[in-house]
């Protein structure tokens, strides 16, 4: 209301932003399920035992061939296991840095949405008495708009009349004085 003092920081009045809350909640969402996507170790882990196994296997496959007790075919299938294994190591990793990836083009998303929630929200950067208020609540403002007019209080140019038989002027001339407003 007109004489309402306002805080420096107060929220003054709110552009609807509920699109843009929907939206800031599903990048945020997406953000959560990347960065857990990222931090699960499951996929790489697992990945890395079986490439350990599957060396192991074509290891002892290879000296079993070279004495006879194994085909050359049994060697190649061992070899081939173990280069599967590999291939799904570096693809467990690989998705684990997209994974990160992922999060962090949903964080910057959400830093984006917050910047358009941020000039959906009129705040107050110093502290004000409210003079004048052009626009009424749900009424329709656009960018720039005057929606009400503030008063500094805590500056104050004071301009005033000084009769030259009550003082001089170099008795007032950068000099600190007190004004009283009846």
């Amino acid at each position: 209301k007109e004489g309402d003092f306002i805080p420096a920081g107060q929220t003054i009045g709110v552009i609807n932003d509920e699109v843009f809350q929907m939206m800031l909640e599903q990048a945020e969402m997406r953000y959560q399920i990347a960065l857990d996507t990222a931090d699960d170790e499951t996929a790489s882990l697992a990945a890395r035992k079986k490439y350990q196994v599957a060396s192991i296997e074509a290891q002892k496959t290879a000296k079993l061939a070279a004495s006879g007790s194994k085909s050359p075919s049994d060697k190649l299938m061992a070899d081939y296991t173990k280069e599967i294994a590999l291939l799904e190591m570096r693809k467990a990793d690989r998705e684990r840095r997209k994974a990160l990836a992922q999060a962090k083009l949903a964080d910057a998303e959400k830093r984006q949405v917050q910047s358009k929630i941020a000039r959906h929200t009129l705040k107050s950067d110093f502290d004000a008495y409210v003079v004048q208020i052009f626009k009424k609540e749900q009424e329709y403002v656009q960018t720039g708009e005057e929606v009400m007019r503030l008063a500094r209080m805590d500056r104050l140019w004071v301009q005033s009349v000084v009769s030259y038989q009550d003082l001089n002027a170099y008795e007032l001339k950068n000099r600190k004085v007190t004004i009283t407003v009846p």
